[in-house]
């Protein structure tokens, strides 16, 4: 199957989304965005679009990691909360300007999150959930327990053969398959705020439950152009 026929073919089965939203697009200088891409979201659950959207915690969050890795004795588990901490206050900025087409509360767990959503058919915005457990690896769980797709909006927009922060010759994967990437990323450092585009317990989720993930640029234009079913960023394919 092309990249295009896959998107298209996802469009037509579902409705249902889990998106992971970087944290890198709730600092200031970025708030247009957010506001338009907000707009973006309201127009597609107005139209009975339905989304579990997971915030990450964002630029500020990793400065104050810096800081206080060298001016405090805070413990990685200890700097993992705070993580949580800051995901949620975006979740709640999130919630704000999406309100009322999402729900007042900000699940705090897994199960809280997968009760309102398929229970009581409420969209939902939330953010972390556990020290260790990337925001990334929420959102993959929700994907693999309610069994639908996962868009992860990113600030590189697509996986690339390699870090394109670091190589200016990185090239764009229209697809790539999850044991590769898990591979790629293998080798890569995890720490509170450190976690690579996926890390590895959301890469094992989204193999060991078969997870269909597409990784696209966190813009109103890119989520528009999925959601209509063609081609933008990289699938990420679990087989």
């Amino acid at each position: 199957m092309t990249v295009e026929k896959s998107f298209q073919s996802i469009k037509r089965r579902n409705r249902k989304y889990i998106i992971k939203l970087t944290g890198y697009i709730f600092n200031p200088h970025e708030s247009i965005e957010l506001v338009r891409l907000s707009e973006t979201i309201k127009s597609f659950l107005k139209k009975g679009y339905m989304f579990i959207i997971v915030t990450g915690g964002g630029l500020e969050f990793r400065e104050w990691l810096s800081i206080l890795r060298k001016h405090s004795k805070s413990s990685e588990y200890d700097l993992d909360h705070l993580g949580i901490l800051f995901s949620r206050l975006n979740a709640e900025i999130l919630k704000r300007l999406l309100y009322p087409y999402v729900e007042k509360t900000i699940p705090e767990s897994i199960e809280e999150a997968i009760i309102l959503f398929k229970e009581k058919d409420k969209n939902i915005v939330m953010g972390g959930v556990s020290p260790g457990f990337s925001t990334n690896a929420v959102a993959a769980s929700l994907s693999a327990r309610l069994g639908l797709p996962l868009i992860n909006m990113t600030r590189a927009g697509g996986v690339y053969d390699k870090d394109p922060e670091i190589y200016k010759n990185a090239k764009k994967l229209d697809k790539v398959k999850v044991n590769l990437l898990i591979k790629m990323l293998s080798k890569e450092y995890e720490a509170a705020g450190h976690y690579p585009l996926f890390d590895l317990t959301s890469l094992k989720i989204i193999k060991e439950y078969n997870v269909n993930v597409y990784v696209i640029p966190a813009n109103r234009e890119s989520l528009k152009t999925i959601l209509e079913g063609k081609h933008v960023g990289t699938i990420i394919e679990p087989r």
